[in-house]
């Protein structure tokens, strides 16, 4: 009579050990997915944003003096993230992403955040700088 007991206690037990190592695992797995999206779609982002301030300085680029806001967004993925000038490459990045894009004019080595950032061009190198 008490062995028809134990069995469906231990029988209940294994189920439930069961059961939560399945749960564990698959929130373990939603959440390596999530941060997956997260990373890819921020990545998108990120070269948008590059591709944006590359037309940008592109188009004031031939000017004497210029000076631009840019209109990006604050943040990538939920990051601030900042923006560097690096002989003729762009380079947006922060805790999430690194992005490089190589552009056809003269940059000048600078770097400002993404809050606030202007284009400055004067003596035939464009610069990014905050105000």
């Amino acid at each position: 009579m008490n062995e028809k007991g134990v069995s469906t206690t231990v029988e209940a037990l294994l189920l439930i050990s069961l059961s939560s190592i399945l749960v564990f695992i698959v929130l373990i797995n939603f959440h390596n997915l999530n941060s997956s999206v997260q990373r890819s779609y921020a990545l998108e982002e990120a070269y948008s944003v590059a591709s944006k301030i590359a037309r940008e300085a592109i188009s004031i680029a031939d000017a004497d003096y210029a000076k631009k806001k840019l209109k990006i967004p604050p943040t990538i993925g939920g990051e601030q993230y900042t923006i560097t000038f690096n002989d003729q490459t762009i380079i947006i990045e922060n805790k999430i992403v690194s992005v490089s894009l190589h552009v056809p004019i003269s940059l000048n080595n600078s770097s400002a955040n993404s809050y606030n950032a202007y284009l400055n061009v004067s003596n035939g190198f464009v610069r990014v700088e905050n105000e």
